[in-house]
């Protein structure tokens, strides 16, 4: 019996084509989803609520990859690679953490500077 390797394809593609377009010192953010999970970005209010800024006219769509999956019930799809056409200087006021209870992790972001 023959079984393909699960696999999917198609991020190191966005991640070298932001790479090489991203101006230095740039912040980056990255929203991906687990290929079988193709509706979270429509079915979580969060989420629904960043696909309206990203379509807004602060963002471009520079590129869509496809994001190809050999992974048993998962369907192919596509990630968006957008660019920032509205830059600000946000500076956010103190530190931020974030915690996430599931992975028994927190994340620290320090005071910076976004260009």
């Amino acid at each position: 019996m023959f079984v393909a390797i699960p696999r999917v394809g198609g991020y190191r593609d966005a991640a070298e084509l932001v790479t090489k377009e991203a101006p230095d010192n740039s912040a980056v953010l990255f929203s991906g989803t687990r290929v079988v999970e193709a509706c979270f970005k429509t079915d979580q209010p969060i989420m629904l609520r960043f696909l309206a800024i990203l379509h807004s006219t602060n963002f471009e769509k520079v590129k869509s990859i496809p994001i190809v999956a050999a992974v048993f019930g998962a369907e192919d799809t596509s990630t968006a690679i957008y660019r920032n056409i509205s830059p600000s200087d946000y500076a956010p006021a103190t530190d931020y953490q974030i915690s996430l209870p599931i992975f028994a992790r927190n994340i620290a972001l320090k005071k910076c500077r976004f260009m």
